[in-house]
């Protein structure tokens, strides 16, 4: 079958047709629009042609995708992009339309092929080779963090994911706000007055803990409002931080804004780097923090609790771990 990127087709009017649908999907969270679209532009760049004419080019496109990244995962969310604008790209008449039909079968192919490949090696709870390289036991993660200057964002930024169970990118927009004597004491009517998504509520009374509320995140469909009491050592940390330098977010630029998700994203990674003179990512914090845990002393409850405090599942958690080569069970 000949791919639709040797046919003519017609150029988008106005902006690209393939991003306008994702962006306008009121169905999708302001992260899956900011990660599909990203995605999209580095595809539209790399091979030269719109996203609305290579997401009907599968062909093209998959070969293109194979040569530049030779991580599944990577693969994996590039084709995931490509999928999820061809769903919502409108499909217009005659041979076009029949073009679409083809497109978007062999991307639900290429997405299924991908899914079962991922799926094997997380089975075999074995990192990938970027990860291997990457990791770093998470007793040296708290090694690091406290030798970082006290007050500092990048000493608050390891205090966020290591004293308590590490999330993913969730922490780039998080306001700061001031709530009466103790933060537990937080109606759900109160965190709905609340507009910004994401919050971290700092009590008048010193000695009660903040709370961290989360609406906006990755599984937010499945998991709905995550909302947590802090510790009084990371209380304390983010007390200390805000007496260093006065703001309005958790984290923000040098000009006082809040992070986007991908800038947050590459200065924790830089951070890290710094620290670990490693390619270390907040993955892989994820990852370090549940192989160090003693899975033979918890409970069902225990994992159930920890899976949702990193908000995902048990069986997402279970392939978290990583199991040293040659110590599979014998049957």
């Amino acid at each position: 079958m000949r791919d639709a990127g040797a046919q003519p087709l017609a150029e988008p009017q106005g902006s690209d047709q393939a991003l306008k649908a994702i962006l306008e999907d009121p169905r999708l969270s302001q992260m899956s629009k900011h990660a599909y679209v990203q995605r999209l532009k580095v595809a539209s760049a790399g091979m030269q042609m719109p996203a609305s004419r290579l997401i009907l080019a599968p062909q093209t496109a998959l070969a293109w995708i194979e040569r530049r990244y030779k991580e599944l995962a990577t693969r994996r969310n590039m084709v995931t992009a490509c999928l999820a604008a061809l769903r919502r790209m409108p499909a217009r008449g005659g041979s076009l339309l029949q073009i679409h039909k083809r497109a978007l079968g062999t991307w639900l192919k290429a997405s299924k092929a991908l899914e079962d490949l991922q799926q094997a090696r997380l089975k075999e709870n074995q990192p990938s080779d970027r990860q291997r390289r990457a990791y770093v036991p998470f007793q040296d993660v708290i090694l690091a963090r406290e030798v970082l200057p006290r007050g500092s964002p990048e000493r608050l930024m390891m205090c966020m994911y290591s004293m308590i169970a590490p999330v993913r990118c969730d922490y780039n927009r998080v306001l700061l706000v001031q709530c009466a004597k103790s933060a537990a004491e937080l109606s759900d009517e109160q965190v709905q007055q609340i507009r910004e998504s994401n919050f971290i509520c700092i009590p008048g009374d010193a000695q009660q803990p903040a709370i961290l509320v989360l609406r906006a995140y990755k599984t937010s469909k499945q998991y709905g409002v995550w909302r947590r009491l802090l510790p009084m050592d990371l209380t304390a940390e983010i007390r200390r931080s805000l007496r260093a330098r006065p703001r309005k977010w958790l984290f923000q630029t040098e000009k006082g804004n809040p992070y986007t998700a991908k800038a947050f994203s590459s200065w924790c990674c830089g951070v890290l780097m710094k620290c670990f003179r490693k390619p270390v990512t907040l993955t892989i914090l994820r990852h370090s923090y549940l192989n160090s845990l003693d899975f033979n002393r918890l409970r069902i409850s225990d994992r159930e609790s920890i899976a949702a405090a990193m908000q995902h599942s048990v069986a997402t958690q279970a392939t978290y771990r990583w199991v040293p080569k040659g110590r599979s069970a014998s049957y």
